[in-house]
């Protein structure tokens, strides 16, 4: 218990920190000419992506430093992080930011489905705009629904690492296309990510199942030979 509670005062640290500078590094043309602004959160510039990576390089040296496995602790926290997601995109909502392309009446997604811009904040001008950051919080709770039925019925560490790295990259290759103010280099390493951790999680699982079929195999082999005795 005491493992978790110093790592999430590392994890969120850093991770804050990595999801500023990410954002940051990508917006260079503003935050080159208005310096001052860069450490101004409150008018938000946070991206998921750096935060995540951060986290994931906190928890490889955390989990180094004390000696425990890495996929056992990133599983264990996978589950919060997409919760953490869900709430976290109304902020967005607060923040009028993360909204998609704007909303005609000949379009699918009306007024339920949309959240109002205004002139300051709005690209297209103020406005309807498609509520994407709404349709990422949706997607999300489901992933975490399937993330809690992965968790119950997984016997393989980092099962549910890849599953959220793959689920998530689709959500977003998918949401970001459709949004007006969303970071490139989002959309380029969802292309990237994807494939990647699909072939990873593919191979990690298949090489995890081995690994307890051979482990259960030597169980079974010691407990004959202990039988004999």
């Amino acid at each position: 218990y005491n493992l978790y509670i110093d790592f999430a005062m590392y994890a969120i640290i850093f991770s804050v920190i990595g999801a500023r500078l990410y954002y940051v590094a990508f917006s260079w043309d503003y935050y080159s000419a208005h310096p001052s602004e860069i450490i101004n959160i409150r008018e938000g510039g946070l991206a998921i992506y750096g935060g995540v990576i951060a986290g994931v390089i906190t928890c490889i040296v955390y989990t180094k430093i004390k000696k425990i496995s890495f996929f056992k602790v990133a599983d264990s926290v996978v589950l919060g992080l997409i919760l953490g997601q869900i709430i976290g995109r109304w902020g967005n909502f607060c923040n009028q930011e993360a909204y998609g392309q704007l909303v005609t009446n000949e379009k699918l997604f009306g007024l339920p489905f949309s959240v109002y811009i205004d002139a300051a904040h709005a690209v297209n001008g103020a406005g309807w705009y498609q509520a994407t950051f709404l349709y990422e919080s949706v997607y999300n709770f489901i992933g975490a629904i399937l993330t809690y039925c992965l968790w119950r019925k997984n016997k393989v560490n980092g099962a549910l690492v890849f599953f959220y790295g793959v689920w998530y990259c689709v959500i977003r290759l998918i949401l970001d296309f459709l949004r007006v103010d969303g970071l490139l280099s989002t959309k380029i390493a969802c292309v990237i990510v994807i494939p990647t951790f699909t072939a990873l999680g593919i191979w990690y699982y298949l090489h995890g199942l081995k690994k307890l079929d051979h482990d259960k195999a030597a169980l079974e082999v010691e407990e004959m030979l202990a039988s004999d005795d």
